[in-house]
């Protein structure tokens, strides 16, 4: 019954430990933010809207879902 659950837990956990170590090796290389992160400077504060950053990550889980659903 919880078979499929502990596999889909350690898949997100998998996928947030990758998606950390691409953003530690891209930030070693000079890339901070991707074009289309936009930062909002006001009195009160900063605000971030990283668009760009939302974009490919949402194309890059896509991919690994649907290579998942062709492998299983």
């Amino acid at each position: 019954m919880f078979g499929n659950l502990i596999k889909f837990i350690v898949l997100v956990m998998v996928v947030l430990l990758l998606g950390n170590a691409l953003m530690s090796f891209l930030r070693r290389m000079g890339v901070k933010r991707i074009p289309g992160d936009f930062v909002v400077r006001t009195a009160k504060g900063r605000y971030y809207m990283p668009l760009g950053t939302s974009i490919i990550l949402s194309l890059i889980l896509t991919a690994l879902v649907w290579l998942l659903g062709r492998i299983f």
